[in-house]
């Protein structure tokens, strides 16, 4: 039988809430062995010149070799202590442990101390009372008539404007862009076609700026700088040259809102204008109250996390961090998570991962000390869920997130929406009416006044 790996026992020194530090000796006379049989094992191969092959002296290998062997068995070493300290450790350590040598001189005994940090379960106490307001919004006539027209938007026609050459506001411009740099000898990419509308504030001021007014037949350019995270990397963070080419103005032509349009939509789901309002309205109050019930559980962790105030590792937020930008920018074809820059992440996303990371850990403290748990009667429910709601096949939904890879997550995500719940049903909602901006109260108030006409003035 051969014999059992002898392990290290770490003697861990708590230094602060998540940092700990250890130090471990290998002693020379371990060291030795596998220097001298890696020493060997070149040995038998070598090819130096004046030796034939395989014959030259192991004093003259080491001479050569000896101090790059040695460093590999010291890597390799290194590498092993820190498998054995992260298997052995009762606390999940979040970084890779700085290394400081003392001793690693080839004859010596290798001692070496690790610095790290450890995930912090805080205590987390008074939770037992919230008070918070929200906003209060209502479903308007604006509201539905603005998903009104977004309907008519999706099925209107374009008409060529033949009349007039030059663009006003409310044009859709179509054309071709061709962007370039500036710095160094500057990159010229691919023309790509572009279709705009004007007016709608989708676009930077710049641009809608320099199409209106601008003539059908010409070109117009523009200067501006792209922002760091722009999807071509090339150009990224580039002060860059912008060539629209105007090839062609449309006018947008609306159909008409009346029973036939509606009788079209979703199947013939709707009869009449009116259903198509109320339908329109019970989902936007739906929406609505989502979002407020969104609101709600965000004020509430926002004041958790100020009463329960803990050290959290900046390894683990910059991971998290780079996590969040692999999520946002990247494409799981073409990109991995290391592709990231972790300091680059951590400076667009660092604020909000902090937040989610001291969430998480208070929710998952709050659910272990009340014991709440979730079983596959909870996956059940949230597979009818998601099935409901995007129309998924039920079993295609229960046998992924049951499947090895993703079922621990969404016990946890369900988890902690248990919580969340437990905590809403603690917190007092004081609803308010929404805040006007300074700009709807100037257009209110700059309204002119019409006083109704008399029946003489009417006569005259």
């Amino acid at each position: 039988m051969s014999k059992q790996k002898e392990k290290t026992k770490f003697e861990i020194k708590k230094i602060d809430e998540i940092t700990r530090e250890t130090q471990f000796i290998v002693s020379a006379d371990k060291l030795k062995p596998l220097f001298d049989a890696r020493l060997k094992q070149i040995s038998s191969t070598a090819n130096l010149k004046g030796f034939r092959p395989g014959k030259a002296p192991l004093a003259t290998i080491q001479k050569i070799y000896g101090e790059q062997i040695y460093a590999e068995i010291v890597s390799e070493k290194l590498r092993e202590k820190i498998g054995e300290l992260a298997e052995s450790s009762e606390e999940t350590i979040v970084s890779m442990p700085k290394v400081d040598m003392i001793s690693s001189e080839l004859g010596e005994d290798l001692e070496a101390k690790f610095t790290f940090s450890v995930f912090f379960e805080p205590e987390v106490k008074d939770y037992d009372k919230f008070e918070i307001e929200v906003e209060k919004e209502e479903v308007t006539k604006d509201k539905i008539e603005e998903v009104i027209n977004n309907l008519l938007r999706n099925r209107a026609k374009f008409e060529k404007v033949e009349d007039r050459k030059k663009t006003i506001t409310g044009d859709w411009v179509q054309g071709v862009v061709t962007i370039s740099t500036k710095t160094g000898k500057g990159e010229k990419l691919q023309p790509e076609p572009f279709f705009m509308k004007l007016g709608e504030k989708k676009y930077p001021e710049k641009v809608e700026t320099a199409l209106t007014d601008a003539e059908v037949g010409t070109n117009v350019e523009i200067e501006d700088r792209l922002p760091a995270n722009h999807q071509i990397k090339s150009i990224a963070g580039k002060n860059c040259v912008f060539n629209f080419s105007i090839e062609e103005i449309h006018e947008e032509k609306l159909p008409e809102l009346n029973d036939k349009f509606v009788k079209e939509l979703e199947q013939e789901k709707f009869q009449t204008v009116a259903e198509l309002k109320k339908d329109v309205e019970s989902n936007l109050k739906k929406e609505l109250e989502n979002q407020q019930k969104s609101l709600v559980l965000e004020k509430i962790t926002d004041i958790l996390i100020e009463r329960n105030p803990f050290k959290l590792s900046e390894d683990l937020v910059m991971r998290e961090s780079q996590r969040s930008a692999y999520m946002a920018f990247g494409d799981p074809k073409k990109n991995k998570l290391e592709d990231f820059d972790p300091m680059q992440s951590t400076q667009m996303f660092g604020a909000r991962s902090e937040k989610m990371l001291r969430k998480w850990a208070l929710l998952d403290s709050i659910a272990k000390k009340e014991k709440f748990e979730t079983n596959d009667s909870d996956l059940e429910k949230e597979a009818e869920k998601i099935s409901e709601q995007t129309g998924e096949d039920l079993d295609k939904v229960t046998s992924r997130i049951t499947s090895n890879e993703q079922k621990e997550s969404y016990l946890i995500k369900l988890t902690r929406e248990k919580v969340l719940d437990f905590l809403e049903s603690k917190t007092k909602v004081k609803f308010v009416a929404v805040k006007k901006t300074e700009a709807e109260d100037v257009q209110k108030t700059s309204k002119p006044k019409v006083k109704a006409k008399t029946k003489k003035q009417k006569a005259a």
